[in-house]
């Protein structure tokens, strides 16, 4: 995968979300709260950003690194592109499965939590994967 492929994947997540979220204002400005949710009912458009942003959560930090990489030299960009391409996926399958919420008396394993907490670890194992490539390439 090249460079600007996955900087436009991160630019359109981005894009994508900051729509919901300027329809969510404008939508709660002129009184009306509904869309279509997945079971044909009305839902809360801010119901819906809530449940996107977690899954898109690892998109910005795609997108942040994917800036940080570009003018980078194609090895390091190689190097931490084989790091995401094990690590986003794995973090969207374990916010798919997490419950969105939790009825016992500790909530803390929920979408936003995992979602979070899995692209915290990205992007720190991300910055280290990128600075040490980097750091090995100078010496050669």
């Amino acid at each position: 995968m090249s460079k600007k492929i996955v900087l436009g994947i991160g630019s359109i997540c981005i894009f994508y979300w900051v729509i919901l979220f300027l329809l969510n204002s404008s939508l709660f400005s002129a009184g009306r709260q509904c869309y279509m949710n997945y079971v044909g009912m009305c839902g809360n458009i801010s119901d819906l950003i809530s449940h996107t942003a977690s899954f898109v959560r690892p998109f910005f930090i795609i997108f942040i690194l994917s800036l940080i990489t570009y003018r980078m030299r194609e090895e390091i960009f190689q190097a931490w592109i084989k790091f995401a391409y094990v690590w986003v996926p794995l973090t969207l399958f374990l916010v798919f499965i997490v419950p969105e919420y939790d009825s016992s008396l500790l909530p803390i394993v929920t979408k936003g939590p995992i979602s979070f907490f899995f692209s915290f670890l990205f992007l720190i194992i991300s910055l280290i994967i990128i600075i040490s490539k980097s750091h090995s390439l100078k010496k050669h």
